[in-house]
């Protein structure tokens, strides 16, 4: 998945939305290059506190089951992340790459061993 690096691809972009959205906070407004760390690290904590959980219930839950919550999980993530500018919403947006982190998790777990 390609959601971990579109935030470096595309940082003038989220640079301008994170100046000009309504609900951003001061330190975020005044420096949109703290946002963006916001947000990296946003999807991180998300991966790592799932990671977590996701090791668990991979010994207790079918796979399928995972890697379809995952999906669920990572379709309200880009939903999201897609009508942030439409809501105005540093917060949406905060929250989706909270929820594409999570959703990357579940992938990480049980993709490796169906490759082979």
């Amino acid at each position: 998945m390609a959601d971990r690096a579109i935030i470096p691809g595309a940082s003038r972009e989220f640079s301008a939305f994170l100046s000009s959205a309504s609900d951003s906070p001061p330190l975020v407004r005044r420096n949109p290059d703290a946002g963006l760390g916001i947000l990296q690290a946003a999807f991180i904590g998300g991966y790592s506190v799932a990671i977590v959980f996701n090791g668990h219930y991979v010994h207790s839950v079918r796979w399928k089951t995972l890697v379809l919550g995952g999906l669920c999980v990572w379709w309200l993530g880009v939903l999201g992340s897609g009508n942030a500018r439409q809501y105005n919403s540093f917060y949406v947006l905060l929250a989706s790459r909270m929820a594409s982190g999570v959703s990357e998790a579940a992938f990480h777990l049980v993709a490796p061993p169906l490759i082979q």
